[in-house]
């Protein structure tokens, strides 16, 4: 009766909140999150019933309507995210997008939890999302460190590894390569933040978002060689029916659309971003190459304050606990707060979720991996060798953690696959429906939002391109619209060329992380080997079992699979008796199997890493040209030259993957097709702002210009009529909830090009300022007419001199002409700029990749004005 009531009442609120919603929906759309009890799920803004009542009882709602609007420019399929990302994305540059998302509830299982900096580089042009992923993530004491041992807690400390200790290369923050640092944040906790920012980006508000619908088809009519004239049309039905509210891999949840009502949506463009299951991929026959079935896996969710608080007085929290003991091996990750999740090896089909992981059978696993506190701190570390003082304690124990509660157990299978290509037509792949990863390293989730990012500026400058060609003269020539034509399909090859090798090597260095994994069980006396060969068993027995004892009797059947079972769970123990007392006690087996973790620990390279920063920010695109001939091609080496897929680069980390892998510049370096070097400069000429606000080159390309200073961000397109250039008119703090949901102009991708002010220009730098904006606008008029590009001068602290009438006039203009205030003067306060480029420039793309780097003159424009043209797919 009491959770009756607190549905009612839920709903009560949900359906005011929804009225209001409708009368005003973007003044209302901050007040709609609605708090509920820690175990009901919180609810999403969305047009549907996003409430439950009890976390055991969650059902899906059919109450969501087909899409009202029959056809957009693109459909995004899947909601997770990568989805989620792409659809901010679109809406920043004006595009509107249909999003499909079967589920109707977010997800409450952790899942993904780690972002790399090149993400959150990603997240700082999105309405204060990085702002936001700092300080909802944990300190960093919780998961700095992962902890090899016996149990979590009372247990042989084995080893530990810091990931943020000085001398291993892994800063906090990497502030001289990156603006950001990474981030531990669960994904169930990322996905609100970014939806809550979807909507309030979206022109059509929640209007743009399909819950509780399933996609079930694509159909792509094809139009000429070009396929400019391509339509997708997307299938899409309500969910009828779903037996949880957290969808995954697993396939556990099940959604039944078949039945209910269709609807269609048109579009120019499709990206499926709907998962390693989703249909499109499949639909599309698109393949795929690498290993389906590296590892099968179950994922324990499971909470406990008491474990929490306890890791945490023993100087014992981490991100990552590997344990090792007769009862149980797990790796159990620890999430923000009280939530954990346990993964441990899982032998399919001989094991089953109903036999072998029971919600009781889960919660004994997890006991073991547990522990319990001691009643005295007791050195367990095997660094200083003194068995004795390790050992002698050991037995003492206090209390077991009486909180835990298991929330939901799913299975999962750990592959390395990628696919053919990542495009047909106008679908287009991202995410795990391209890709998929082991998840040692963290690259899975980032990858796909970095796909997003990749696929957002083209979509987008192509839609702005083509309703350009529309108000062009009806007389153009046949060349000139073969050239457009080519530019449609030109997204697909271009997205395919540059983002499947970033996929690839992403692949295979996880493929290398999972393998690093392997070597600490390895030194205790549990061989990869072995597993791999116990799942091939498993695999050969059922298909005898199948094959041939099916003819016979259930009984025989039975028997037979009976003992198997028991033989793989003799097996299991048999491995895991490695980690009892022979691993625990002090005799020379243990010492020597202690002391070769404690040694893998010691090392930066042989055990997991949780940063990759050549991997995370140094991959190269094949842009697909040069600079100009007469620029300074920066001839830096390479990171490494193993992205040729030679038979002598092949082996096990490869995991039977095709194809080149992406080439790697070392960040900080200058590369054609890498991303542009991360420098601080101060903005010197911004509607009147002056030199308060510090940014990083990476933020050139966007419309809105971070303060690095304080997490304010200076908004270019919608500067105010103050002529006191005070900071209130032009700084606006998107970290506060007040201004997330604020609504923003949208603008077209946004190109750069850096010039660096000549130090022998007499000083006078506004006579500098004339002839490079001169050269840009022959830039503009010889490039697609749709393209915002914008200039900025970078300067020394000693080049920049008294304003001239000229200038205040350009500043303001530029308040009430948000046009042109695509030219910013900039200071290097450090010269690492300069130190960076020389006397080039650099064509710095919407996605912070370098497209070109040259001379600024009249005979450099020409390659300046060709590279544009390259990039954007127009010949």
């Amino acid at each position: 009766a009491a959770a009756a009531a607190a549905a009612a009442a839920a709903e009560g609120v949900m359906s005011r909140a929804m009225r209001a919603l409708s009368r005003n929906p973007i003044a209302e759309r901050g007040d709609m999150t609605l708090r509920f009890n820690r175990r009901a799920i919180v609810s999403w803004t969305t047009s549907s019933t996003w409430t439950s009542t009890s976390w055991s009882s969650r059902r899906y709602s059919s109450s969501t309507s087909p899409p009202t609007t029959t056809e957009v420019p693109v459909v995004i399929v899947g909601g997770g995210p990568v989805g989620l990302t792409l659809s901010i994305l679109l809406s920043k540059f004006g595009v509107d997008s249909q999003l499909v998302e079967r589920r109707t509830t977010p997800t409450t299982h952790p899942q993904a939890h780690f972002i790399n900096s090149r993400s959150r580089e990603i997240f700082r042009g999105m309405r204060g999302l990085d702002a936001a992923v700092t300080k909802a993530q944990p300190p960093l004491a919780d998961w700095r460190h992962f902890i090899y041992a016996t149990r979590m807690l009372g247990g042989v400390e084995l080893g530990r590894v810091d990931h943020f200790r000085e001398n291993s290369g892994e800063g906090v923050c990497q502030r001289s390569v990156s603006p950001t640092s990474v981030a531990h944040l669960s994904q169930h906790k990322l996905e609100p933040m970014l939806f809550q920012r979807a909507v309030a980006s979206h022109p059509r508000g929640l209007g743009g978002f399909s819950l509780g619908m399933q996609c079930v088809g694509v159909s792509q009519e094809r139009v000429g060689v070009s396929q400019v004239g391509n339509t997708v049309t997307a299938e899409v039905r309500t969910v009828t029916h779903a037996t949880d509210g957290d969808s995954g891999d697993s396939g556990e949840t099940s959604f039944s659309a078949q039945r209910s009502r269709a609807s269609k949506i048109k579009c120019k463009h499709l990206v499926a971003a709907d998962g390693a299951n989703g249909g499109v991929r499949s639909w599309l026959r698109i393949g795929n190459s690498g290993t389906a079935d590296m590892q099968h896996l179950v994922n324990v969710h499971f909470t406990s304050q008491a474990l929490a608080d306890a890791l945490r007085k023993e100087n014992n929290s981490a991100m990552l606990h590997f344990v090792f003991n007769p009862a149980v091996i797990a790796v159990v990750v620890s999430h923000s707060g009280d939530e954990f999740v346990a993964q441990m090896p899982f032998f399919p089909p001989l094991q089953t979720l109903r036999e072998d992981f029971s919600f009781a059978q889960c919660l004994e696993l997890v006991r073991s991996a547990v522990g319990s506190v001691p009643r005295s701190s007791v050195g367990s570390s095997v660094a200083d060798g003194n068995a004795a003082a390790k050992f002698g304690d050991s037995t003492t124990r206090a209390a077991t953690i009486d909180d835990l509660r298991i929330e939901s157990v799913r299975e999962w299978k750990m592959s390395a696959l990628v696919a053919d290509k990542f495009h047909d037509g106008n679908i287009f792949l991202a995410g795990d429906a391209a890709h998929s990863f082991p998840p040692a390293g963290g690259f899975g989730m980032n990858t796909g939002i970095q796909d997003a990012h990749a696929l957002a500026w083209r979509i987008a400058a192509w839609h702005l391109g083509n309703e350009s060609d529309k108000n062009c003269s009806k007389d153009s020539s046949s060349s000139d619209r073969d050239s457009d034509d080519g530019h449609l399909e030109s997204i697909g090859k271009a997205y395919t060329r540059e983002r499947r090798p970033v996929a690839v090597r992403n692949a295979r260095v996880s493929v290398g992380n999972f393998r690093n994994v392997l070597k600490v069980p390895a030194a205790i006396g549990l061989d990869p080997r072995a597993a791999n060969a116990l799942q091939q068993l498993t695999n050969v027995s059922n298909f005898l079992s199948d094959s041939l004892l099916s003819q016979l009797s259930p009984e025989v059947h039975k028997a037979s699979r009976d003992a198997q079972r028991k033989a793989l769970s003799m097996s299991l123990a048999l491995g895991r008796s490695q980690c009892g007392q022979l691993l625990e006690s002090d005799n020379v087996l243990g010492n020597a199997r202690r002391a070769e973790v404690a040694k893998l620990c010691a090392s930066d390279s042989d055990t997991l890493r949780l940063q990759f920063p050549d991997v995370d920010l140094g991959f190269v695109y094949d842009v697909d040209g040069v600079g100009d001939e007469d620029g300074e091609k920066n001839s830096r080496p390479f990171v490494d030259d193993t992205s040729k897929n030679t038979k002598a680069n092949r082996d096990d980390d490869d995991a039977k993957i095709v194809g080149p892998s992406a080439k790697l510049a070392a960040p900080g370096t200058l590369f054609l097709g890498a991303r542009v070097p991360h420098v601080w400069v101060s903005l010197g000429d911004v509607g009147g702002v002056g030199g308060v606000a510090q940014v990083s080159t990476l933020d050139l390309v966007e419309p809105v210009l971070r303060d690095a200073g304080d997490d304010r961000v200076i908004e270019l397109i919608e500067l105010g009529d103050d002529e006191s250039g005070s900071e209130k008119n032009h700084l606006l703090d998107l970290g506060s909830e007040k201004n997330q949901n604020q609504k923003h102009e949208p603008s077209a991708p946004t190109f750069a090009v850096l010039v660096s002010v000549p130090e022998n220009d007499d000083g006078n730098h506004f006579d500098f300022e004339g002839k490079a904006e001169a050269l840009i606008e022959r830039v503009r008029l010889e490039g697609p007419g749709h393209v915002r590009l914008r200039l900025v001068l970078v300067s020394r602290p000693e080049e920049k001199t008294k304003e001239s009438k000229k200038s205040k006039e350009k500043e303001k203009e530029s308040k009430t002409n948000p046009a042109t205030s695509l030219t910013v003067l900039a200071v290097d306060p450090a010269g690492s700029w300069k130190s960076l480029v020389g006397t080039n420039s650099v064509l710095v793309r919407p996605d912070g990749h370098v497209g070109w780097i040259g001379k600024l003159d009249g005979k450099g424009i020409s390659g300046l004005a060709a590279a544009l043209r390259r990039a954007l797919g127009r010949r």
